[in-house]
């Protein structure tokens, strides 16, 4: 019989290989919150919406690319202040915040930009697989892949797998998305995002709610491509837009998590 114990580190054993493609860092980047991001009220409506309501949501929050100028971005700030509340009221959650490493060595076929990506899924793959109930005893097999595009078929397989698997309640943060557009990566990050999209906003799972927030600083690509207006929240600083997004005072982001 396999114990809780034996599952888990089996379980450990097989995302071992995972790990060599993606910073653990970047799950939960060591950002500071404490000051908190002030938000317009119509940005807060949403977000306090996207927090609170029992049915399952894909929401974006773009900004500028000049927000990018400051690291880390004030979308970054937003996102990892959504993740620092979730965590701390207990809610199971999957983040990653993505960026591109100017100092990889590229093989053939490589570009940063699928790399990154790639870092992206086989985080979330991880993540998801610790989720697993300790007496789930079908592992996932993540032999297949390789750390190239050749195997993100078996990828999104898996992926989509494990998002079925996931507890009732699921929160997914993604942060920088837009530095993983590419003509290298655009069908698998087209893909990735059909994904999210049908356990969002498709989930007929009874009683399981998956929530999606994906947050840029800069234009995304696949977004605009993918998502209708209504589900994005575009942001600017300073000036007229009652949408805007500024720094300052503090703002409980997350209040709402503890509602």
């Amino acid at each position: 019989m396999v114990t809780p114990a034996d599952a888990a580190e089996q379980r450990a054993a097989s995302t071992a290989k995972l790990e060599h493609f993606y910073d653990p860092e970047r799950i939960q980047p060591a950002i500071d919150t404490s000051m908190g991001i002030v938000l317009t009220d119509t940005v807060s409506t949403r977000l306090h919406d996207f927090v609170v309501r029992a049915t399952s949501k894909l929401l974006a929050i773009t900004g500028p690319r000049r927000m990018h100028t400051m690291t880390p971005s004030k979308m970054t700030q937003v996102a990892a202040s959504i993740l620092a509340s979730a965590i701390s009221a207990g809610l199971p959650t999957i983040s990653y915040f993505c960026e591109i490493d100017r100092d990889v060595q590229l093989e053939e076929g490589d570009t940063r930009e699928s790399l990154a990506l790639l870092a992206l899924m086989y985080a979330l793959l991880k993540q998801l697989t610790d989720m697993l109930p300790p007496d789930d005893n079908d592992k996932p097999d993540f032999g297949v892949l390789d750390g190239t595009l050749e195997t993100w078929p078996q990828a999104i397989v898996l992926l989509d797998d494990l998002l079925s698997r996931a507890p009732p309640l699921l929160y997914c943060i993604i942060d920088g998305l837009q530095y993983l557009d590419d003509d290298s990566t655009e069908r698998e990050l087209d893909e990735l995002f059909a994904l999210l999209q049908n356990h969002s906003t498709h989930n007929d799972r009874s009683g399981e709610v998956c929530k999606v927030l994906l947050t840029t600083a800069g234009r995304s690509r696949c977004l605009y491509k993918n998502w209708s207006n209504a589900d994005m929240i575009t942001v600017e600083e300073g000036g007229p837009n009652p949408r805007g997004v500024r720094g300052g005072h503090r703002q409980a982001l997350g209040r709402s998590f503890g509602d």
